[in-house]
């Protein structure tokens, strides 16, 4: 289940999978990666970011999730 301590986890793991996916994108647009191999992969990093915080989202709605998520200190 989702506690605030995954919640927590699971956003700062999608800022840094879009971090990265920037990261690599620039380094492609420089030269220093293979263009069409590390676009791939920072549009894959890019979904896989986005499919984790929508999913994080979609389970804090559940009404015994938020109930827990309501506790967390801020």
């Amino acid at each position: 289940m989702l506690t605030c301590r995954s919640l927590r986890g699971a956003i700062l793991t999608s800022g840094l999978m879009l971090v990265a996916a920037w990261v690599i994108e620039a380094f492609a647009a420089g030269g220093l990666l293979p263009l069409v191999t590390a676009s791939y992969f920072a549009f894959l990093l890019l979904l896989v970011a986005a499919l984790v915080l929508g999913g994080t989202f979609l389970l804090s709605l559940l009404p015994s999730v938020a109930q827990r998520l309501a506790g967390c200190e801020h």
